[in-house]
């Protein structure tokens, strides 16, 4: 494949879809193939992910003491339950 082939692969925006998670199994697939056979690819993917890891960590809202505690509340109660049925 040649380097205008990879490029173009690379901006089609499947890779962005791979790393989301949002594509078919059989493009899952085929993302894999190409990542192990081009570095270039490889590389791309490791790019996307570090910048959707920077995006989320940025982005990231710190929930309030009491809604923190409502949830973990819940889940107990929740994990509580799920252990008194058995």
């Amino acid at each position: 494949m040649r380097v205008e082939d990879i490029r173009a692969y690379i901006e089609t925006g499947i890779l962005e879809l791979y790393v989301l998670g949002d594509i078919s199994p059989e493009e899952k697939l085929q993302v894999e193939g190409m990542a192990e056979k081009y570095p270039e690819i490889k590389a791309e993917i490791a790019e996307i992910e570090k910048a959707l890891e920077a995006y989320a960590l940025q982005n990231a809202v710190e929930p309030s003491n009491q809604l923190r505690e409502q949830v973990l509340n819940s889940l107990t109660t929740g994990f509580a339950n799920n252990n008194n049925r058995t």
